[in-house]
């Protein structure tokens, strides 16, 4: 399969809210996205902690976007008191409808919104909400998913709920982000994982381990260095500071991540 800077997702990894993951940033440079987790990897007597954590700490201007997942339970107090933070935006889980972003819209604070679909009326309801020009991109949970379908999530069960989130992503001009993969140390495995990725046409991918990271890395290093070139250059030229190329939205954020990728850094 040909492999272009337009068709390799993203890399969006979860990153646990406890000490010992966030002094760790430094081994995750090539990621696009930092997703702080406050929801499913932490106990109920740890998510606090975790708030407190996050709102402490100091963010590097590296090229990478910086996201909180937060808890649906918990989002005014989560909301409000990372609101004055360097935070680029939250992932909201569950997400069913603009409702919820009316209802906190003062302390989003602008910030761009990850809409996290995770229910059966999540996927429903997209022709509703996907529109809105707060989110700016959408990323499938599958365990809760399957889980609301009383199944274990296989391929062909989610098919038609992945795209879903791919087509009306394409059709705003949003970023789509697949579900993630349990493989981990298994190279064959997660490749023919990503491969389905690529093909379904997700340009995001959630990862959750550093490994799964690095074999993606590797995957982008085989692009061929003309085609990337092509497209900062495409870039560079348009005032607009943001350009669909070949189905793919760039934003200046993506255009120093391609340079980077280019420098070989």
């Amino acid at each position: 399969m040909a492999l272009y800077p337009y068709n390799i997702p993203e890399g969006w990894i979860f990153v646990p809210a406890r000490r010992k993951t966030l002094s760790g940033l430094d081994r995750l440079i090539n990621a696009d996205v930092i997703i702080f987790d406050l929801e499913d990897s932490l106990k109920e007597d740890e998510k606090e902690e975790g708030l407190r954590l996050i709102g402490e700490l100091p963010l590097p201007d590296d090229g990478r976007s910086f996201f909180v997942r937060l808890n649906s339970e918990r989002l005014y107090h989560e909301l409000d008191h990372l609101r004055d933070t360097r935070l680029d935006g939250f992932m909201i889980p569950k997400f069913e409808g603009v409702q919820v972003l009316d209802e906190y819209d003062g302390l989003l604070k602008g910030r761009r919104v990850a809409a996290l679909i995770e229910t059966p009326a999540g996927v429903a309801r997209l022709p509703e909400y996907a529109g809105d020009k707060r989110i700016n991109a959408f990323a499938f949970g599958a365990e809760d998913f399957g889980a609301a379908l009383g199944i274990d999530v296989n391929e062909r069960a989610v098919l038609y709920a992945r795209s879903m989130i791919v087509l009306y992503a394409a059709m705003h001009k949003k970023v789509s982000v697949d579900m993630i993969s349990k493989e981990v140390k298994d190279k064959e495995a997660f490749d023919k994982d990503l491969v389905n990725t690529l093909e379904l046409g997700f340009n995001g991918k959630l990862l959750i381990h550093p490994m799964q990271l690095e074999m993606l890395c590797r995957l982008k290093s085989s692009v061929p260095r003309e085609k990337i070139r092509d497209i900062i250059d495409r870039f560079e030229k348009d005032p607009s500071g943001a350009l669909m190329i070949d189905g793919r939205l760039y934003e200046r954020m993506h255009i120093d991540r391609l340079k980077k990728l280019v420098k070989g850094e």
